[in-house]
């Protein structure tokens, strides 16, 4: 069985996660036909990030024992971390970034194919799959956290 903690760790993750990618969005696409530089792109990014990550603190997470729980509060954070992963891709990065946002998204489409995969075990009251999809994902999301770091996203700050 999933712990309260790691269950907390990796919802916080995907926090991090969605941010990073919603920081992304706001610096790449502004709409601006002129490429941003790496400064003006992850300072973007990073708003953007601390934007979602205000949405995503608002959704308790939920008890890693009741499969109900986990699906009501994925269920809300699923929607929110897809739409900031979205908007992060409507903004077109610097050339010297750009492998390094594609290796963050290669990545955080894992991350949340994973929690996909969460969701639809908890909605049928499956425990014995969801916990390892959840350590599945905790894999994926540390890996996207790590790629987010790489492009230098931030999404702590005011």
């Amino acid at each position: 069985m999933i712990g309260r903690s790691t269950l907390l760790a990796v919802l916080g993750v995907a926090v991090v996660v969605g941010v990073a990618a919603l920081v992304v969005v706001l610096v790449v696409g502004s709409g601006d036909k002129a490429s941003l530089t790496p400064a003006q792109y992850l300072a973007r990014a990073s708003a953007v990030c601390r934007g979602y990550a205000r949405k995503l603190d608002r959704i308790p997470p939920p008890d890693p024992g009741s499969t109900s729980a986990v699906a009501a509060s994925v269920g809300r954070a699923l929607p929110v971390l897809e739409q900031q992963a979205a908007a992060v891709r409507k903004i077109r990065p610097p050339r010297v970034l750009a492998q390094k946002v594609h290796t963050f998204f290669d990545r955080t489409d894992r991350s949340l194919a994973e929690l996909r995969g969460v969701l639809e075990a908890a909605e049928r009251g499956d425990a014995k799959t969801m916990g390892p999809k959840f350590a599945a994902w905790i894999d994926a999301s540390d890996a996207s956290r790590e790629a987010s770091h790489r492009v230098g996203y931030r999404c702590s700050g005011p």
